[in-house]
């Protein structure tokens, strides 16, 4: 089974990609190309207003302002958003006030290919009203910067240790400590960075060939088999009619992977466009527009287009059986998800 630091490092090296490709010019943009895939590979549900709250409301210095994740679990965590090459240098004071307020710990700042790490140093018995007291927790890390198969050791590890889903939404069972529980985790991951060094070393020596090794039969489900129910569970990899694979952190990843997977497969698919939903209802699944503001920006043919994946976890699945029909019908039941546990 693949671990979760590959699977995170591949959904970086996809953002990098994204980002030197598509250039998003602004923080809509941003955020569905690369901050919104890097969320979901790191286990947060961004579909689940209980687990992640978007757009967080909030008043500050008489005005109205948005926070754009309040990412919710044993501790809460914030992640301001700006467009890709944004400065994260100034401007932030006031989400920084709001932590304080909040007593939330941990504030991540990212344009999508810089992320930093800012860590409350105040203690809940040392609360001091107005007092801001937040310090960096690591160096800038700069996704751009890194190369690939140095992503794992300077950017998934770090990511994985203090943003991941795991470590704040998983119920701590009653005979450990949250301490042990944190132990427990890095010490795995310390495992997984030791693993991860020997296979790059390996690779670079030409030792071996960068393969994914995996373990036993896993559980794949097939995505037009109604046997199952998606809602309350979370995929992490979709095996594509063709055999490859590719890391997903929610549905809407799936549906845009199906979509993009089909139109490169069969381009007269978007002739004409829009491409309507499985419902009919003029809600339009993929277009040259982006009809709402959640639409995921794809690249097929050199061409730009926008999937929409304002969907329950359901409608995600619906529709991505809908598309592969129109590939074909041997195709749906080839496309299959692994579940997360």
């Amino acid at each position: 089974m693949q671990s979760p630091l590959a699977g995170l490092c591949e959904v970086l090296v996809e953002v990098k990609r994204r980002a030197q490709v598509y250039a998003p010019s602004n923080e809509a943009q941003t955020r569905t190309a690369l901050i919104n895939p890097i969320l979901e590979a790191l286990g947060w549900n961004l579909s689940d207003p209980h687990e992640v709250e978007l757009e967080k409301h909030y008043n500050s210095a008489q005005k109205s302002d948005f926070i754009d994740y309040i990412l919710n679990g044993n501790s809460r965590i914030i992640v301001e958003a700006k467009k890709m090459g944004a400065a994260l240098d100034n401007g932030f004071d006031q989400i920084f006030l709001y932590a304080q307020r909040a007593r939330i710990k941990n504030v991540f700042l990212t344009n999508g290919i810089e992320w930093r790490h800012y860590i409350n140093q105040n203690s809940e018995n040392n609360y001091i009203a107005g007092h801001i007291n937040f310090l960096p927790g690591h160096d800038p890390i700069n996704l751009i910067e890194i190369a690939d198969e140095d992503l794992p050791i300077k950017a998934g590890a770090y990511l994985i240790a203090n943003l991941d889903a795991a470590l704040f939404i998983k119920p701590v069972k009653a005979d450990e400590t949250v301490e042990d529980e944190l132990r427990s985790r890095i010490d795995e991951l310390e495992k997984m960075i030791v693993e991860v060094e020997g296979t790059v070393s390996c690779i670079s020596e030409g030792r071996v060939s960068p393969t994914v090794v995996r373990v036993g039969q896993e559980p794949w489900l097939v995505l037009g088999d109604g046997r199952w129910d998606p809602k309350g569970r979370r995929p992490k990899r979709l095996r594509l009619p063709d055999n490859s694979e590719v890391a997903v952190g929610g549905w809407s990843k799936v549906l845009t992977e199906i979509c993009t997977y089909c139109l490169t497969k069969k381009p007269e698919l978007l002739d004409p466009l829009p491409i309507l939903d499985k419902a009919g209802r003029n809600t339009k699944l993929v277009d040259t527009i982006s009809s709402t503001g959640n639409c995921t920006q794809v690249t097929i043919n050199d061409k730009v287009y926008f999937v929409n994946v304002l969907y329950s976890a359901s409608a995600s699945v619906a529709n991505a059986v809908y598309m592969l029909e129109k590939l074909g019908e041997g195709n749906v039941a080839k496309a299959a998800v692994l579940l997360a546990e």
